[in-house]
C-alpha cells in the first residue's frame, strides 16, 4: 500500500506539474502570438507613410495616404496629407514665381540687347536715334533694377516677417 500511496503521489505531482506547464506554456504562446500580431497592426501604417515618404515627389501632386488605424496613426497620416499638399503647392507657386521672374527679366534685357545692336550697327551716325535709342536702355535698364529691389524684399519677407504699415489715404490729390 505505501508503493501504492507512493506512485499515487508521483502521478499527482506530474499532475500538478503538468497542469501548471500547459497553461504557462500555452499563456506564453498566445501572448508571443498576439504580441507579433499588434506589433504587425502598429508597424504596417508605419510602414507605409515611410514607403510615401521615400517616394515623395512634391512636383506630382500627391497621393494621400489612407488615415487608418489608432487616433493617433489617423492624426499622422493627416498631418502628412496636409504636409505634402502645402509642399505641392508651395513648389508649384516657386516654379510659376520663377517663371515670371524670368519672362520679367528677359524682357528688358532682350530691348536693351536689340537697342544696343541697332545703335551700334546704323544708329552710330545718327545723334537723335542714338539718344533715344541711349534713353530706351536707361530706361530698361532702371526697370530691371526695380524688378531686382522687388526680389531682394521678396527674398527678404521669406527670412524676416515684414510689417505692412496701413494708413487711410486721401487719393483726390493723386
Amino acid at each position: 500500500t505505501s508503493q501504492r500511496a507512493d506512485v499515487f503521489m508521483r502521478r499527482l505531482a506530474t499532475l500538478r506539474w503538468s497542469a501548471l506547464l500547459y497553461p504557462i506554456v500555452a499563456g506564453i504562446l498566445l501572448a508571443v502570438a498576439l504580441a507579433f500580431f499588434l506589433s504587425r497592426a502598429l508597424a504596417l501604417p508605419l510602414l507605409r507613410l515611410a514607403d510615401k515618404m521615400e517616394g515623395l515627389d512634391i512636383a506630382q501632386p500627391p497621393q494621400p495616404i489612407n488615415e487608418a488605424g489608432p487616433k493617433e496613426f489617423r492624426a499622422l497620416a493627416a498631418h502628412f496629407n496636409s504636409m505634402t499638399q502645402k509642399l505641392h503647392d508651395l513648389s508649384t507657386a516657386r516654379r510659376q514665381l520663377i517663371s515670371s521672374i524670368v519672362h520679367e527679366l528677359g524682357r528688358p534685357i532682350g530691348s536693351i540687347g536689340l537697342a544696343s545692336q541697332y545703335l551700334e550697327r546704323y544708329a552710330a551716325d545718327d545723334p537723335e536715334i542714338s539718344a533715344q535709342l541711349l534713353n530706351d536702355i536707361s530706361d530698361q535698364a532702371e526697370h530691371m533694377r526695380i524688378l531686382l529691389d522687388d526680389l531682394v524684399v521678396l527674398a527678404r519677407g521669406a527670412e524676416v516677417k515684414l510689417t505692412v504699415d496701413v494708413q487711410l489715404v486721401d487719393i483726390r490729390p493723386i
